[in-house]
């Protein structure tokens, strides 16, 4: 499945990276982004075409592997988003989970992404749980297929 999953899924339209550069409020280029349930590296591949330094992280060996026959040079740990293998020194630019959230359990999953990230990324005054609050809440599980 993972090579059809390879072959077949879409990538993401540049608007996207653009967007994550505004919202981020710095460029890709350079910055340090930690994919969450990279798959076969779909995202990990455009944010690395972008210029950043991505560090993909898959729990699945068919992906994992799928992932490190297209780019063997980026970093891939296996582990679930629920329960990320870096520690709070790791700094991390940026952390996201492209198609991969709906998977995770967002009460354990948020602070397991907060371990790793540089809180200088979130700009002054940011504060975790109000920058995180909404996230929850729209992708929590009342929320999930379409409840």
């Amino acid at each position: 499945m993972a090579a059809q999953c390879a072959a077949a899924r879409p990538g993401y339209p540049p608007a996207l990276f653009d967007a994550i550069e505004e919202l981020a409020g710095q460029p890709l280029a350079g910055a340090r982004v930690l994919d969450v349930g990279a798959g076969t590296g779909i995202a990990t591949q455009l944010l690395a075409e972008r210029g950043a330094r991505v560090t993909a992280v898959e729990p699945g060996a068919a992906m994992a592997a799928e992932l490190h026959a297209a780019d063997p040079a980026v970093p891939l740990a296996r582990a679930l988003g629920d329960a990320l293998p870096f520690s709070a020194d790791a700094g991390f630019d940026l952390v996201g989970y492209a198609q991969a959230w709906h998977w995770t359990d967002p009460a354990r999953s948020v602070p397991e992404a907060w371990g790793p990230l540089l809180l200088k990324s979130l700009g002054e005054g940011a504060a975790p749980r109000r920058c995180t609050r909404p996230v929850v809440e729209r992708s929590g599980p009342g929320r999930r297929l379409g409840r």
